[in-house]
């Protein structure tokens, strides 16, 4: 048995020292290494294919653009109906409702109609009825109403239409035709176009200004409840060279309708012609230039002018908005007789001002600014107030209200031929005694606004001051007056009056407001130090205080709720007058200051305050109903003099007291939606205000004081399609 142990075990050496290699420490022989085998034939190479004709690629041409879907129609229209009831208890003539059950329907209409060939047909229109004058002084009339055509270079409209070409020419509301066409041939040329008239609603075209006047108050024809009716015409020619860059011709004409109106109306009847050139243009780094220029020509009572009189008006601005900076200036004039009746432009007016702003950091920037205007510009102005009188019976007998500055007038008629001899002009605007009064007003600004701070992000933060300056340049002008005496000895006192003014407004502020949450919060402060260098004793102090709240929506489950409240008061220190020192001896004169020629008064410091608290609440529910509250008050206490009427026992002596006020309102509206519809609801609404005067005298009865209470329903169908 040991022998077959080492025989087998000397096998299994030699077979492991075969069969691993040399080097190797292995109890295993190395395995035997085959002979290399050769690599099987490889099958002959296919032979070369002949060479393929070349094809050029195909040239897609890229596809037309798709023409955009048309425009589709719509039509829209309203009803509204509302009954009030409203009832008024004490000085009916001091509230401005009516009492009794009044009524309103309005009838509202919008429709928008593809023509084809990218043409658009709209009209609109606003009919209504109501029987309640504060409403509308007319029972039927037609608010609104137009028909405007479109197209792909053009626009008509026909009826009620804002024109706006410039701000010397024209900018009105008219009634009648306008078209803008682009000028296809010439590449950025367009044309405006408008005729029509201008007056305050449609039923002045053919009803008397006796229909709108206020049946609470007695008619006056030297002051109707309606404008003139105006012929308007004008035509707007601008060019485009680019973005931000063009070049517009404007002409605007505008006459009264002298029958329209009574002929012994004050405001006079206008004849105005306008030219002006507008540009804006853009160069390199954003400095941007714009203007105008314009000449008028016109007469300022087309009652009795002849001829015309012209002038012109410029303005300039030129800005810059770049990297950290903008900067504007602009300078506008207005000279005497430069009028623009169907833009709305003074007369007689010179204003410059230049403003700058500077982003410091992302969360710092600081603006300055300053302005400068001036009146009474060198020219002769014709005025259209003037005092009017007649010679003979060959004209009306009209008589009109002189100035208030005597210094513009104009002459008498020709006693021989019954026409007015013209218009007697002057270089300069003079006080009653002749000087030159040219007034100055002069208004610097500069404040600094913080936000985005690291710590809080959404705090806003400005602070800065202004001041207004006024002064008139006829310094040192007085009005002498003498008085004299009707006691034993008699006595005389020269007492001088003021006409020239120098008054200046500082006020430094701060405004701050920040979110906390959902809610948001703002607080200002403002204070108005107002002196007056001629008379001292019209120099006030003014604190301001401002406090806001705001809840934009706050959502429980279904409910939706937002409010807000606002709250200001004013505390204002004022000198009253007690009583006025008199001579001692001429016991009927006032006491005079020997230097300043001015009344002696003894007064005294005292404040006035107002306040207004405001609150506004809306409940959305989840279904068919809005509840939207609202309360607002408006109180003063105001230091008022009075002397007592007998048979007080301070009867004849100078009192004082409160002569403010209180006026709450409160008002509260219910929105029920039939089927939840927003086209469809009813709304309940009921309004409650009771104004207050204090009355100084309690002997007297309170006349001012009124309440007045409207409940109304309104009911509003609306259709869209």
């Amino acid at each position: 048995m040991r022998r077959r142990r080492v025989t087998l075990g000397v096998v299994v050496w030699l077979w492991a020292a075969w069969a691993i290699p040399a080097g190797a420490v292995c109890f295993f022989p190395p395995p035997q290494v085959p002979a290399p085998q050769q690599p099987p034939p490889q099958p002959p190479p296919p032979p070369p294919e002949p060479p393929k004709e070349r094809v050029e690629a195909k040239v897609v041409q890229p596809a037309p653009p798709k023409e955009s879907a048309p425009e589709a129609g719509e039509l829209f229209f309203e009803w509204k109906y509302a009954v009030n009831s409203t009832d008024i208890k004490g000085n009916e003539d001091r509230s401005f409702l009516y009492e009794g059950v009044n009524h309103i329907l309005d009838f509202s209409t919008f429709s928008k109609q593809p023509l084809g060939s990218g043409r658009m047909l709209e009209s609109s229109g606003i009919f209504r009825f109501t029987d309640d004058p504060r409403v509308d002084p007319e029972r039927n009339s037609v608010q609104k109403a137009y028909t405007k055509l479109t197209g792909p270079s053009f626009t008509f409209t026909a009826g009620d239409s804002l024109v706006n070409y410039s701000r010397f020419s024209f900018n009105q509301n008219i009634k009648g035709l306008n078209l803008q066409k682009e000028l296809e041939s010439f590449d950025g040329l367009r044309l405006t176009g408008t005729a029509g008239v201008f007056t305050d609603r449609w039923g002045s075209l053919f009803r008397g200004w006796e229909k709108f006047t206020d049946y609470k108050t007695v008619s006056n024809s030297s002051i109707p409840a309606k404008p003139y009716t105006r012929e308007v015409l004008g035509f707007r020619l601008d060019k485009t060279f680019g973005e931000n860059r063009w070049v517009g011709v404007n002409y605007s004409h505008g006459s009264d309708v002298i029958r329209s109106l009574p002929r012994e109306t004050t405001p006079p009847p206008y004849n105005n012609h306008v030219a002006s050139v507008d540009w804006l243009w853009l160069f390199a780094r954003n400095l941007r230039f714009a203007g105008e220029l314009a000449e008028s020509a016109s007469e300022f009572d087309a009652r009795f002018q002849r001829g015309l009189s012209s002038d012109y008006a410029a303005r300039l601005e030129l800005s810059q908005q770049w990297r950290r900076y903008r900067w504007r200036i602009e300078y506008t004039r207005f000279t005497p007789n430069f009028f623009s009746v169907n833009a709305r432009q003074v007369q007689d007016l010179q204003d410059a001002s230049v403003q700058g702003t500077l982003d410091i950091t992302k969360q710092l920037s600081l603006t300055a600014a300053f302005r400068r205007t001036n009146d009474n510009l060198p020219g002769d102005p014709v005025l259209a107030f003037p005092l009017r009188q007649v010679c003979n019976d060959r004209k009306p007998k009209i008589h009109l209200l002189p100035l208030s500055n005597p210094g513009r007038t104009l002459t008498d008629c020709d006693p021989v031929s019954g026409d007015f001899v013209g218009l007697r002009v002057f270089s300069h605007v003079v006080d009653s005694e002749g000087r030159e009064m040219t007034t100055v007003v002069r208004a610097p600004d500069i404040h600094f606004n913080l936000r985005s701070l690291p710590f809080w992000s959404r705090l806003l933060l400005e602070a800065g001051y202004r001041e207004r300056a006024v002064e008139t340049s006829n310094k040192d002008s007085y009005r002498f007056t003498t008085q004299t005496s009707t006691v034993n000895p008699p006595d005389q006192v020269v007492v001088a009056s003021p006409l020239f003014r120098e008054r200046a407004t500082r006020i430094p502020y701060f405004d701050v407001s920040f979110p906390i949450g959902l809610h948001q919060f703002k607080f200002t402060y403002e204070y108005r130090r107002n002196r007056d260098r001629v008379l001292p004793e019209n120099s006030t102090f003014t604190h301001r205080v401002t406090a806001l709240y705001r809840l934009p929506s706050l959502f429980i489950r279904d409910w939706t709720l937002s409010t807000d409240l606002r709250f200001e008061t004013e505390r204002e220190s004022k000198q009253v007058e007690l009583e006025k020192l008199m001579d001692p001896v001429a016991t009927d004169l006032p006491l005079v200051d020997p230097l300043t020629l001015r009344p002696l008064v003894r007064r005294q410091s005292a404040g006035d305050q107002t306040r207004t608290l405001q609150g506004n609440a809306t409940l959305q529910f989840p279904k068919y109903f809005t509840l939207d509250l609202m309360y607002r008050e408006l109180s003063a206490a105001l230091l008022s003099s009075f002397v007592p009427a007998a048979p007080s026992p301070l009867a004849g002596v100078r009192q004082f007291a409160n002569g403010g006020y209180r006026r709450p309102k409160w008002r509260a509206q219910l929105q029920y939606r039939i089927r939840n519809d927003e086209n469809r609801f009813v709304l309940f609404t009921f309004e409650r205000g009771v104004d207050t005067f204090f009355v100084l005298d309690p002997s007297l009865q309170d006349e001012r004081s009124f309440r007045e209470r409207v409940a109304q329903v309104t009911f509003v169908y609306r259709f869209r399609r």
